[in-house]
């Protein structure tokens, strides 16, 4: 028997301030340690990837941003011919001041904006007739910063961790030069192909909405490792003969092992924040809602579906959870293979089998506090 899905109720409202949000938090007991998350379920806000992408970026950043997500919206809603845009019209800058933060410190190397949609997808309006403003600017703005993607590579490898530049670096100058790349190419790839085969479903009825969750989708599994698989080549960064640096953390050598810890933190809070907003967007819409995974389908609920405000009453609770709701901790992704399923396709059939298709894991541990360069 075919397990029936209910789906919530979707409610359009700015009524979830940070204030009653906290109200709904159970109290502090006398020892100072948190009290039983006691969760219940509100309204849930409408979240998207244009409003929650630019948030806690660099000024600069993000001002580049917005400035070239409307000049793209523009050009491939507009109903004259379209043609190829250039690279530089679609890439964001990079700039040494990496987050709006406060007490954020300057990096040796800046860092811009990786599309989780590839370039050369964007460049071609072949892909997008029919694309709506909105859409447009959230298929442009899923992006994350690229000195967050970071990853472990293939057990062997001479480079224990790589990422995208400038997220692994072997010598303390800016731009390209000494940056560890491994793996870059065909995790990239990969990526891409999660995206194509989404934006190839014409049966979906948010197709482009679908493309800018699955680009998120795919960089949470291809571009990005989790915490818990960083720790297992703890050992082989320190036994390095040569210095490794990272963006985030600046001059500091990952060999030595509390600033190994510091950048698997940062690369942590990066991760999971993009599954908390990626989830929120997710739990906006009741077609895709049921893929949202249940301990961070509850927190949300909890919050309203405001990502930062379920980020940090999990991290206050993540280690006295309600019974039934658990922490990740697998020690690699446990997301199934996002090539071959379209978006929409994991929504349909975890509705008629009842089943959920692990599009998007469950929460992982955070970082007991914010690291200095996450996004503010």
């Amino acid at each position: 028997m075919v397990k029936k899905l209910t789906p919530l109720k979707i409610v359009n409202t700015k009524k979830h301030s940070a204030h009653k949000a906290s109200k709904a938090l159970s109290p502090m007991k006398k020892t100072g340690k948190p009290s039983s998350l006691k969760l219940v379920i509100k309204g849930i806000k409408l979240q998207r990837m244009a409003n929650l992408a630019e948030t806690g970026l660099a000024p600069g950043v993000s001002k580049e941003l917005v400035r070239k997500r409307v000049d793209w919206a523009k050009r491939m809603t507009a109903a004259a011919k379209k043609t190829a845009m250039a690279a530089r019209a679609i890439r964001v800058k990079a700039d040494k001041t990496l987050t709006s933060k406060a007490g954020a410190k300057q990096s040796f190397v800046g860092t811009g904006l990786d599309e989780h949609v590839p370039t050369r997808m964007l460049r071609d309006p072949t892909h997008w007739g029919g694309i709506t403003k909105s859409e447009a600017e959230d298929v442009f703005s899923s992006r994350s910063r690229t000195a967050d993607l970071a990853w472990v590579n293939a057990h062997g490898s001479s480079e224990p961790v790589g990422g995208h530049t400038p997220a692994i670096k072997s010598k303390l100058v800016g731009g390209t030069l000494g940056a560890i790349t491994t793996e870059h190419g065909t995790r990239d790839t990969t990526r891409e192909k999660a995206v194509e085969t989404t934006l190839k479903d014409h049966a979906s009825p948010s197709r482009f909405k679908d493309v800018a969750i699955m680009g998120s989708l795919a960089t949470i599994k291809h571009m990005v490792s989790p915490s818990t698989e960083f720790h297992t080549v703890k050992g082989d960064v320190a036994a390095l003969s040569t210095p490794r640096h990272s963006a985030l953390t600046g001059n500091a050598d990952l060999r030595q092992a509390p600033h190994f810890d510091n950048f698997v933190d940062h690369i942590q809070e990066g991760r999971e924040r993009l599954k908390w907003e990626t989830g929120a967007q997710m739990m906006s819409d009741s077609r895709l809602q049921h893929l949202v995974p249940p301990t961070m389908k509850a927190v949300l609920q909890h919050t309203g579906n405001e990502p930062l405000q379920a980020m940090d009453v999990f991290r206050t609770h993540q280690g006295n959870l309600p019974s039934g709701h658990t922490v990740n901790t697998h020690t690699r992704t446990d997301t199934e293979d996002l090539t071959t399923r379209s978006l929409h396709d994991m929504a349909s059939t975890t509705v008629t089998t009842g089943t959920r298709r692990r599009a998007l894991s469950d929460a992982r541990m955070l970082p007991p506090v914010k690291p200095t360069n996450a996004r503010g």
